[in-house]
């Protein structure tokens, strides 16, 4: 990397947060906190990423170690208190660097976090509150950033040595088997994902398809029923006495029925269709 593109590579804010449904609100509600947290950083000259997040291929959670050490500031959303997210932070502030934790104002405070301020933000993410929520955030990035925030969380409890990663070089053959293996480890967890996502959509097609059926067996018992109560209206017409069938058809037929009934009628016989309508609305 030249000298200029060194001055020119901009600090990185890591990302910690829920990503997927928790606590009653959907994927894209927290896409959303997402996109607040990055519009704050972008306003104050950071890149941003997820922790989890790399250009090159690696196990995962040697990854997110990685960039919980490395990135010069770390933002963390607990809100909903979701288990990653709260060892990801544990973890940042064992290494004693810059971290900005935030919640939403339906979470509580944890206790072991209590003492590190937290900015909140309104869940609904009301346009006005949010307007206050980035002022407050792009303030505490441009403090991390300008090292004026020296706040140790650590520091609040005694005098700790912080954990540091060490670099080791290693050589280049090795390097690369290792690069291989991580390739083959990550192909393997995909494989197995998705033969996990495979029997979620048989087991889906499986149960639809037997509603399907369920549906289908309804809708037949139902004609069949339907046909029976024609052939008994018919006969007692011609008995003359398709009053007291009728009454004992309303007392008997469901509501769902009744057009499909009609409809029969109104092909075989039109009177006794119209007397149909009629008498249900009566009775």
């Amino acid at each position: 990397m030249s000298e200029k593109a060194k001055e020119e590579k901009k600090p990185t804010c890591g990302i910690v947060m829920p990503i997927s449904a928790i606590d009653g609100y959907p994927a894209t509600h927290w896409e959303e906190v997402l996109s607040i947290i990055k519009s704050c950083a972008h306003d104050e000259n950071f890149d941003t990423k997820l922790v989890s997040e790399d250009d090159e291929v690696g196990i995962i959670q040697k990854r997110i170690v990685q960039n919980l050490y490395s990135h010069e500031v770390v933002v963390c959303d607990v809100s909903g208190k979701n288990p990653n997210v709260m060892f990801e932070l544990g973890m940042r502030l064992a290494f004693d660097k810059p971290t900005i934790v935030l919640k939403d104002d339906q979470t509580d405070y944890s206790f072991d976090t209590s003492p590190l301020e937290h900015i909140p933000y309104p869940r609904d993410l009301r346009f006005g509150k949010i307007i206050n929520f980035k002022k407050a955030l792009r303030s505490k990035l441009k403090a991390a950033l300008s090292g004026s925030n020296k706040h140790s969380f650590l520091k609040s409890f005694g005098e700790f040595q912080t954990v540091k990663l060490e670099s080791t070089e290693i050589p280049a053959e090795k390097y690369v088997m290792d690069s291989i293996s991580e390739i083959k480890s990550a192909i393997g967890m995909l494989r197995r994902e998705t033969r996990l996502q495979f029997r979620e959509l048989d087991v889906k097609n499986t149960r639809r398809l037997d509603e399907e059926k369920h549906t289908e067996s309804t809708r037949e018992r139902d004609e069949e029923f339907i046909l029976q109560l024609i052939a008994r209206l018919i006969d007692a017409k011609e008995a003359g006495k398709e009053s007291k069938t009728f009454k004992e058809i309303y007392n008997t037929l469901p509501a769902r029925l009744v057009p499909d009934l009609h409809k029969h009628l109104e092909v075989i016989d039109s009177d006794l269709a119209e007397r149909l309508m009629n008498g249900y609305s009566q009775y």
